[in-house]
């Protein structure tokens, strides 16, 4: 048997991007890019993996990344076609509004505090400050073509991914205060829950720099898949997993070694994943596919021990 292992694939919407988990742990939030009517959100129960709403709005075009509001009570997702950011009541899987940021917005991340959340407007020169109290736009910060964006677990900094650098974002300030120089072509990244690594997908390189946040530099580079594009972090701290694109498969990294101690095969072109907050199951979505995989990762360093 594989450390880590598919579970479940589920069928959601066209060109499935970003994917977001409540705090609960019960539903996933999967982000379907294709404009048009096909434009959706699809909300997954996660105790069955079923799919058990649809929503979808006029307002809603290209959408991309996704993030839950840390009371689970409304989900943010990067509307890259229409220069917004669509907000969804989560109670009734309806289009509540929208916030107006900048051109093609391509990820939302969230503070732990559920205060603000920062979006990056991919086609633009800034990254957006959202005010979550009201819902509107407080400030912006010069970040040229950003790509994504991560949050330390204390809300001091976020990390945001641009040509072949990480900027760092001082949230108390909302400037830069320093750029990391990583890999080629810098798409997703996770901070571990310590908040001292920073997790890149390096696209164009096939790569995971992993950057030490004490010092703002790199410490390793690990080989993964072709076109890395996400990343997401264990809830333990001990395995960071990457979905490789072009690959087919999301890599599994021991970050105690920094090394790849599994590949687990999962849809055609796998964009985004998310883990809940249990740590038991991580959310793949696969681009071609129109499908999410949903991977058992339980086993985690000490279970990973017990099995020989």
């Amino acid at each position: 048997m594989a450390l880590y292992d598919v579970l479940a694939t589920v069928t959601v919407g066209v060109s499935p991007q970003g994917v977001a988990v409540n705090a609960a742990g019960t539903r996933a939030y999967v982000a379907n890019s294709n404009t048009g009517t096909n434009t959706t959100v699809s909300v997954i129960d996660t105790s069955n993996n079923t799919v058990t709403a649809t929503v979808s709005s006029t307002s809603m075009n290209s959408l991309v990344g996704v993030a839950v509001n840390p009371a689970g009570t409304y989900l943010y997702a990067a509307s890259s076609g229409s220069a917004n950011v669509a907000v969804i009541d989560t109670a009734t899987n309806t289009y509540s509004s929208s916030i107006t940021v900048g051109t093609a917005p391509g990820d939302v991340a969230i503070n732990a505090a559920g205060t603000r959340a920062y979006v990056p407007n991919s086609a633009g020169t800034t990254t957006s400050v959202i005010d979550l109290s009201n819902n509107t736009v407080t400030t912006t910060v010069a970040t040229t073509t950003p790509r994504r964006v991560a949050i330390n677990p204390a809300g001091t900094r976020v990390y945001v991914t641009r040509a072949s650098t990480v900027v760092v974002v001082d949230t108390s300030t909302n400037t830069v205060s320093t750029t990391v120089t990583v890999g080629s072509t810098p798409y997703g990244m996770a901070v571990n829950p310590a908040g001292t690594r920073v997790y890149v997908a390096n696209s164009a390189g096939g790569t995971v720099s992993v950057i030490d946040t004490s010092t703002n530099t790199v410490t390793a580079t690990i080989t993964v898949g072709t076109s890395p594009r996400a990343v997401a972090v264990h809830p333990d701290g001990t395995r960071a997993y990457v979905t490789n694109s072009t690959s087919g498969t999301v890599s599994v990294i021991d970050t105690s070694s920094n090394t790849v101690i599994q590949t687990i095969t999962v849809g055609a072109a796998p964009q985004w994943i998310a883990i809940n907050p249990a740590g038991t199951r991580a959310y793949v979505t696969n681009v071609t596919s129109g499908t999410m995989s949903v991977i058992d990762v339980t086993a985690t360093a000490s279970g990973f021990f017990s099995m020989f």
